[in-house]
């Protein structure tokens, strides 16, 4: 079947000229060739839709919409793109992140044999000054760790630019929320809504697929304003589910303290070496 099957990949864009000629080449260059990449711009003033129109007129397997008006956040634009896409399968790439050029081809392998509805991988940090290199993965094992509701309760595990759903969790579980409450970690709501009320599978595949930039300006390096935003997931989380563990937002927020802190301490040792 992956062979055949449609992915569909949503990219959200706002003024990301900077890095989105690197994010797209990354897409188009998978070894799964059966792709539409629907490029979502949400009124960047810089030249993010001339980059993205080129590229346009170049594959036909890529699309460019936009939205109506800027959204202030990526769940807007994410939900415009799956909307509008037909793919059997649908993934999802933020504009400055990169993929391994292998990624849809193994994410395939392995959702089909696993049966999960939502996998993610493993992901890579890297900055603007680092050279990435690719090893093959042809014929690697494709373990798929399955994540239950209670490991996501206590984080969120699943970086939104390594995940690849089934297109029953778009008409079964819904949208990402748009609230500008739940910017930077829309996707984590949605994740655990797709495990409550849903009963959805989540996996994470162990080869590391993604790559991830680190930026110093960027919403999630805000520490405190990120916490503030993961209790409100989880207030709204237990909202839902009355019946789940009522400690689930003091254990998530003592695990998020202590990894932030940890990070927090790694970064300054490497500064020091």
């Amino acid at each position: 079947m992956s062979n055949i099957s449609v992915v569909s990949v949503v990219i959200p864009v706002f003024n990301a000229a900077a890095t989105l000629q690197r994010t797209i080449e990354s897409v188009l260059g998978q070894t799964h060739k059966s792709i539409e990449v629907l490029i979502v711009d949400d009124w960047s003033s810089d030249k993010s839709g001339i980059i993205a129109e080129a590229y346009a007129a170049k594959d036909s397997r890529l699309r460019v919409l936009r939205t109506e008006c800027n959204s202030g956040g990526p769940a807007r634009p994410r939900n415009f793109g799956v909307s509008q896409s037909s793919g059997d399968y649908i993934a999802f790439c933020d504009s400055d992140d990169v993929w391994h050029p292998e990624k849809i081809e193994v994410q395939l392998r392995a959702i089909e044999r696993s049966k999960v509805d939502v996998l993610g991988s493993l992901t890579v940090n890297f900055t603007e000054s680092d050279l990435l290199a690719f090893e093959t993965f042809k014929g690697a094992d494709t373990e798929v760790v399955i994540q239950s509701l209670q490991m996501m309760q206590r984080r969120n595990r699943l970086s939104n630019s390594s995940v690849l759903i089934t297109r029953k969790v778009a008409t079964t579980v819904g949208k990402f929320n748009e609230s500008r409450d739940f910017i930077a970690i829309e996707d984590y709501d949605l994740w655990l809504r797709c495990l409550w009320p849903a009963t959805l599978r989540i996996g994470i595949v162990q080869l590391p697929l993604t790559y991830y930039l680190r930026r110093v300006d960027s919403i999630s390096s805000n520490k405190w304003q990120m916490l503030q935003r993961f209790i409100r997931v989880h207030q709204n989380f237990n909202a839902r589910s009355m019946d789940q563990p009522g400690h689930g937002v003091l254990v998530s927020v003592s695990c998020y303290i202590v990894l932030s802190t940890f990070r927090w301490f790694l970064e300054k040792v490497k500064r020091i070496l």
